[in-house]
């Protein structure tokens, strides 16, 4: 198995040789440049709940008014942890099984001629109702857990203009859990110049300054996750992502019409 391979020391030419590779593989594919090499394949070895708490606290002050949606479980935690980080948590609540209610951001967005929004946070895919969310351009911090879309679904962080993306292995990167992919848009980076949340271990900074003296990692790795993810993309691209996307398209429709079968049977 690709994990099972030797270890190597985190600081060792071969590891950085790894993770370089891996920066190039995934630029190949047309949709997710910039999400994995905006700033060195910005991966942690943390659960979603982590990802979470880096997006947040590098971009944020403590008493900043943030926009959330609760249309899920996973959706409901995030606004939790906001809320516990001293954030001012402006809920936009959905009955769970529906989607994000845009037209209240809109309206909200229109009535803030103070600008005193300075993020919205929403998770694209609530993987504990299977509800995917559409994502739309605004002008604000827009901070996005996309743990069960990317690599599944479209996701397009540029042309969408998100400044926070984050995922993790266990989903459709096909890893044991264990691994987050955070990516920054210039827009986040600058923002984490002056953000006062305080943090340590998931400090930018850090994992910025060993970028970019070739070493990648301030901290330990999963050093088999690594392989492990460098082996995953490979067959991401083998298939071709717009295959990946609508195999999972194509498997999520017959889910749905067994569904509707036996419910109506």
């Amino acid at each position: 198995m690709t994990t099972s391979r030797a270890q190597l020391t985190h600081h060792s030419s071969g590891l950085a040789s790894v993770c370089m590779l891996g920066i190039l593989k995934v630029s190949e594919a047309d949709r997710l440049p910039s999400f994995f090499d905006c700033y060195g394949l910005g991966i942690r070895m943390i659960n979603g709940t982590g990802a979470w708490e880096s997006a947040l606290t590098n971009t944020l002050s403590p008493g900043d008014r943030i926009v959330s949606f609760l249309i899920g479980q996973f959706s409901l935690l995030w606004i939790d942890q906001q809320q516990r980080l001293n954030f001012n948590v402006d809920v936009v609540e959905s009955d769970w099984g529906q989607g994000a209610n845009l037209e209240v951001l809109a309206s909200k967005l229109v009535a803030d001629s103070a600008h005193t929004i300075k993020a919205i946070c929403i998770v694209h895919n609530e993987t504990a109702t299977g509800v995917t969310n559409n994502l739309a351009v605004h002008p604000t911090l827009f901070l996005v857990d996309g743990v069960s879309s990317i690599c599944a679904l479209d996701f397009r962080m540029d042309e969408w203009g998100i400044d926070v993306a984050l995922t993790g292995s266990q989903k459709a990167l096909s890893l044991p859990t264990g691994m987050r992919i955070v990516c920054a848009s210039p827009k986040a980076l600058e923002a984490s110049k002056t953000a006062k949340s305080l943090r340590v271990f998931f400090d930018w900074k850090d994992y910025l300054k060993f970028y970019k003296m070739g070493t990648f990692w301030p901290y330990t790795p999963s050093i088999q996750l690594l392989y492990g993810l460098r082996t995953a993309l490979d067959l991401i691209f083998e298939e071709g992502l717009d295959n990946v996307i609508a195999r999972h398209g194509r498997l999520a429709k017959a889910t749905r019409q067994v569904i509707l079968f036996d419910f109506f049977m």
